[in-house]
């Protein structure tokens, strides 16, 4: 409860986006795709598409378009349309199917009636962070059902060019967006599969036309926001999932004798950048590879 009161006063020192007004119809239409969203949510029902098609207006087209891409079948979902960071009131949007489906989960014994969660949200002033993280969270489903199949590896995700306003929003979206793709690397890890998760590693999109692991600026404010049932640290959770994956790509490479690309991870990743490794969850061992590799 602390935590959630501190997260919330927080409120007062950043920018939080104001109450959104939609008319009638996009208001009932934003809660019925809520409802589809939340019944279909891997986006592969039979009147999934149909379903959403009907209910399309202009305000709330581009988030059909992104919900009609989460199937995993079309790799335009990393078009720079898709990409793009959403203006703000379209942010909170999101947020209402986000909101909505957590109203209709299945452990959610006390379900309030949809409409008035809408409303609620649609009223409330909401930090800008938590917005851009709901946004591209959202996407990760569509992308790592993509990423089971397709080899991405010709595609180049450029972060400046997305409009995101400042370091800590890159962050955000470099941490969501590679989250689909590196997140499985932790069980190929814990399944011994170094063969497979060199195989995903080949596939991947460049980050600013270089590999993932060569994102090294993680300096932003950090924040609390939502999390499970309370609120955490944004840099914390995000960047200690960040490190478990890199850390079994990194052991991938040595295991296989790839020493020349176990050097390039290392050398241009944060496993070499000390400032970061009490995010890790395993600082010793960071600390203790970082004294070795400068002997």
């Amino acid at each position: 409860m602390k935590k959630l009161i501190a997260g919330l006063l927080l409120f007062g020192c950043y920018t939080a986006v104001a109450q959104v007004k939609l008319s009638d119809s996009d208001f009932k239409n934003l809660v019925a795709i809520s409802e589809i969203r939340s019944k279909d949510y891997m986006a592969n029902g039979k009147d999934y598409d149909k379903s959403l098609k009907k209910l399309r207006t202009p305000k709330l087209s581009h988030i059909l378009d992104v919900l009609m891409l989460l199937d995993g079948n079309d790799k335009a979902l990393l078009n720079p349309e898709h990409l793009t960071r959403p203006d703000n009131e379209e942010l909170q949007l999101w947020y209402v199917l986000n909101e909505i489906g957590n109203n209709l989960q299945e452990d959610n014994k006390n379900p309030r009636p949809n409409i008035d969660v809408a409303k609620e949200t649609l009223a409330k002033q909401i930090d800008e962070r938590w917005l851009v993280d709901n946004y591209y969270n959202e996407l990760d489903r569509g992308l790592s059902m993509l990423f089971n199949e397709k080899d991405l590896s010709a595609i180049n995700l450029d972060i400046d060019s997305y409009r995101l306003k400042n370091q800590t929003e890159k962050v955000i979206f470099f941490l969501n967006i590679t989250k689909p793709f590196i997140q499985r690397f932790q069980v190929l890890n814990h399944v011994k599969n170094p063969d497979k998760l060199m195989e995903f590693a080949a596939r991947m999109p460049q980050f600013n036309g270089k590999g993932y692991y060569a994102f090294t600026n993680f300096d932003f404010e950090d924040f609390e926001y939502p999390y499970d049932d309370g609120m955490a640290s944004y840099t914390m959770t995000g960047l200690q999932q960040y490190y478990h994956s890199l850390m079994c790509h990194f052991m991938a490479t040595a295991e296989k004798g790839m020493s020349a690309v176990t050097r390039e991870i290392y050398y241009n990743s944060i496993l070499s950048v000390p400032k970061y490794f009490k995010y890790s969850g395993v600082e010793t061992d960071l600390t203790e590879i970082y004294n070795d590799a400068k002997k």
